[in-house]
């Protein structure tokens, strides 16, 4: 036997071990440890930086493996190892190449704070537009990083205009509303001439060039790009009639910047108030918040200072759809106007809540204002009484002895003024600083116990609820974790010389961090920091997976250690069986269960989300039952007198024209309210609460499962090799690795759930305004004497022909959006647990499964340049 060849132990009859010589292998015990030194790190940017270290390894890994799973000299259980490895590298590269948007909602009312509060968490003095709030009207606009490499254009911003056709739909409604009021000329007009005049309208060569386009700009300052910008978002000068107001055309607004805020890749959307009194604007919101990961509600600090005034922060209809949504946890509040604030009111209505000190300081000011006044009033009578004027104070050695004495004794008088002055406006600083604090501090205990009232509600009004301490735990654990900014945007901007005001209108801000800004600033970087940070462990979890399977591969010869006979290993993996026993056809995959029990927990898990999908569509049929019987007193009120709680004709009139919605109405919403009534809190149940809790029973069990399988693999190794076996720790590290994917797993499936879960809620309310647009159209048709009369009839009778069909679509509708969503869970647990499965008995097989010597030596090639690979990887991710 050559000197240096390793010896093989196999097992022979009976269990008797006999040394073999075999092919003369690379050894080489590769440790990978950058994930155990990386688990408490938590600057993303790290991450991503061994992130892009560690993805040049597969693309020398890949092409051999490609070889490996071609190659016809190698054993078929070889070639599907190496084909499991090409399609695991796939798989990382994908998800390394996965970009998520992950967006803010600040939402937030005109005259709110809103966009200065925009403009100071991106550094700027005025880059949102004065009137943006117009083009928000129709749109959002959104603020994002720019990534463009132009050096000197820094700023950027997309302007995307509303298509031809729905420009046609805008005037032909706008036609429709003046024809609606009896308003010649239209009033009379057909069908056929108010499409020509929408159709002329829609051509008009001042705002045809721009519809259906998308119009960019680049500027070198934020200043420069408003500017820009303004002329196609506002109407600048009322007065001028020439001018071309292109605001109500905007359909999107897009705006790129490289403020600090921004860089982790968050995008802010800028959206209407969660009060917003234009029911179309307040819809818009509603319907954007499913794609938020953070919502934040900005409105004035007066509102929140007591509990009264923040009772009214949130609409009823956005905690309804807070609720259904389960973003309660994604709040963030953000009160604005902090320096706008009364010392003498602060000092009335704070004085028991503020130090003893800060009431001393008060009394101080009040003491040197009265000197202050005394002395004044001094220097005044001497120079009256001498007449001088400061003029002539200046010139002592032209004066009298007398005189001189008086002006020595006003320039005394003045020394002590100026001190006065100065202790005044230190100690005024000071309690302005102080109620400005302890303002803050109440505003901020005021909005989480409200916060935990509107909490609390949803959990004791829930059909299912349940008297544990996990309810109650869950409560407090939002509430008290609330984040509540209390800010002043201007007097951050004057501190940072991004405007021109002067700090004296700002007394009682002394640094940035006083301003509150800088919080929320590094707040909108923590909301994607965790997103970011989860995805590139993922990644590096993979990279890991690939590299520790095929170093178990190269080290398949150590000395004097065991490897298990085919027959050993076979009945220790005796209970792999096909995906297509989980119910899905025509995979051939093959994966690692427990005598069945992997199936029997993936089956159970989607047996009781099943369940309880099927008991929140019976509710929802009983609900929609319920909502079409009421729908016909609910049309009937609408055209009872107003001091009987109906609408006033002229507003039931712009009603009909704008499809239901219009200012603070929604026709519609009320239509639906019975129905979204009784099942809001059964809803908010089975999926913030129902389904997370099947899934996580699910890991438990699925993670035990995989335990007991590698523990019974690694107790029949120490029978056969003792306790000397070397790649017991690299198996160890494959079992956690798995463990992490089964977590990864189960959290994928929440959330396929729960952004399913997000647009169900919301299709009702689309069905219902579908349904009814054809009554509202009917409707208008509908003039003078007797009009509301017949109107009512309209609507009565088309309810009677269409709520049967309406309101079972208000079921149907959801119902099909969530039994797909339970069908991709379905998908994803089956494929990706037999993906780890597969990859566990890859990694059993190649590392412990005994190779006949021409095998071996067919595979020696590819290990040599295995290792390579190996050697090359280790100092990159060591």
């Amino acid at each position: 036997m050559p000197p240096g060849w390793p010896i093989k132990i196999e097992p022979i009859h009976g269990g008797e071990l006999l040394r073999v010589p075999h092919v003369r292998q690379p050894l080489v015990n590769m440790t990978f440890s950058l994930l155990d030194r990386l688990k408490y790190e938590n600057n993303p940017d790290v991450w991503e930086r061994h992130v892009a270290k560690a993805l040049p390894i597969l693309d020398r890994l890949e092409p051999i493996c490609k070889s490996m799973s071609s190659s016809p000299r190698l054993s078929r259980e070889m070639r599907v190892a190496a084909t499991n490895w090409v399609n695991d590298i796939g798989a990382v590269r994908q998800r390394a190449a996965q970009r998520s948007k992950i967006v803010i909602g600040v939402f937030g009312g005109t005259g709110d704070g809103k966009s200065s509060t925009i403009n100071a968490l991106l550094d700027e003095a005025s880059l949102l537009p004065t009137n943006c709030m117009r083009a928000c009207t129709a749109c959002v606009t959104e603020i994002s990083y720019n990534d463009d490499d132009d050096p000197e254009n820094p700023y950027r911003a997309e302007i995307g205009f509303v298509s031809p056709e729905d420009w046609m739909r805008e005037i032909r409604t706008f036609l429709k509303e003046v024809a609606a009021n009896n308003v010649q000329p239209y009033g009379d007009e057909d069908e056929d001439e108010m499409d020509l005049d929408a159709s002329e309208a829609a051509e008009h060569p001042n705002v045809y060039w721009v519809l259906g386009t998308t119009r960019t700009f680049k500027a070198a300052t934020g200043t420069d790009l408003r500017r820009q910008v303004e002329r196609y978002i506002d109407s600048t000068d009322e007065n001028d009639d020439e001018t071309v107001a292109y605001w109500p055309l905007v359909k999107a607004v897009r705006i790129f910047t490289r403020a600090e805020a921004l860089s982790n890749g968050v995008t802010i959307a800028d959206l209407p108030g969660t009060h917003d009194a234009d029911a179309a604007r307040a819809s818009m919101a509603k319907e954007y918040m499913k794609s938020c990961a953070a919502i934040w509600i900005v409105a004035p600090i007066h509102r929140a200072v007591d509990n009264k005034t923040a009772r009214d922060l949130l609409s009823d209809n956005f905690k309804h759809q807070l609720n259904l949504d389960g973003s309660f946890s994604s709040v963030t509040f953000i009160c604005t106007k902090t320096d706008q604030i009364s010392l003498s009111d602060a000092m009335n209505n704070l004085k028991r809540h503020l130090d003893p000190e800060i009431i001393k300081y008060r009394e101080k000011a009040a003491t040197r204002r009265q000197e202050i006044k005394l002395l004044k009033k001094k220097i005044l009578n001497l120079r009256m009484s001498s007449g001088l004027t400061e003029d002539s104070e200046d010139d002592i050695d032209t004066h009298q002895p007398a005189k001189r004495v008086r002006i020595e004794r006003i320039d005394e008088y003045r020394k002590q003024l100026e001190i006065a002055e100065n202790d005044l406006n230190d100690l005024d600083e000071m309690v302005r600083m102080a109620c400005i604090q302890k303002r803050n501090d109440i505003s901020r205990d005021t909005l989480r116990n409200y916060f935990n009232r509107i909490v609390r509600e949803a959990r004791q009004k829930s059909s299912l609820r349940r008297n544990d301490t996990g309810n109650a735990q869950l409560e407090d654990d939002i509430s008290g974790n609330l984040p509540v900014f209390c800010k002043s945007s201007h007097a951050y901007q004057a501190l940072r010389g991004l405007s021109e005001d002067d700090m004296d209108e700002f007394r009682g801000f002394f640094d940035n961090a006083d301003t509150d800004i800088p919080q929320p600033q590094s707040h909108a970087q923590t909301v994607t920091n965790e997103l970011r940070i989860a995805k590139q462990r993922e990644v590096l979890a993979g990279i890991y997976q690939v590299l520790n399977s095929v170093s178990l591969w190269t080290q398949n010869t150590p000395d004097l250690a065991a490897a298990l006979s085919s027959d050993t290993l076979s009945s220790l993996l005796d209970t792999f069986e096909r995906v297509s026993q989980l119910g899905v056809a025509c995979r051939e995959v093959v994966i690692l269960t427990s005598l069945h029990t992997m199936s029997a927990t993936i089956n159970v898990c989607l047996d009781h989300i099943q369940h309880n999908l099927n008991g929140l569509f019976e509710t929802a049929h009983q609900a929609a039952r319920v909502a079409e019987t009421e729908a016909a007193l609910i049309v009937f009120n609408w055209f009872l007198p107003k001091r009987s709680g109906g609408i006033y004709h002229s507003t039931l009139r712009a009603l009909v024209v704008r499809r239901g919605v219009w200012g603070p109405w929604n026709l519609n919403e009320e239509l639906l309210e019975p129905f979204s009534h009784n099942i809001l809190y059964q809803w908010a149940g089975v999926f913030q609460r129902d389904v997370p809790g099947h899934l996580d029973d699910f890991l438990v069990d699925a993670v035990e499962l995989l335990s007991r399988t590698h523990d019974r693999i690694m107790r029949k190794l120490r029978e056969t090799a003792g306790e000397d076996l070397r790649l017991r720790g690299q198996l160890d590290m494959q079992l956690k690795l798995h463990k992490d994917g089964l977590k990864r797993i189960s959290a994928e499936v929440k959330n396929t759930v729960n952004r399913a879960q997000k647009l169900a809620s919301r299709e009702p309310l689309q069905v219902v305004g579908a349904f009814m647009n054809a009554g509202y159209g009917h409707c208008m048709n509908e003039k003078e004497k007797g009009m509301m009369k017949r109107m009512r009839n309209v609507l009565s009778d088309h309810l009677a022909v269409y709520e049967r069909d309406m309101f079972f679509a208000v079921t149907s509708v959801p119902e099909q959006v969530l039994q797909e969503a339970a069908r991709n869970a379905s998908d994803i647990l089956v494929d990706r647990v037999g993906v780890i499965l597969r990859t566990m008995r890859t990694d059993y097989v190649v590392a412990l499964a005994k190779r006949e010597e021409s095998a071996r030596r067919a595979e020696a090639l590819f290990k040599d340049k295995m290792v390579e690979v190996l050697k090359f990887a280790q100092p990159l991710i060591r």
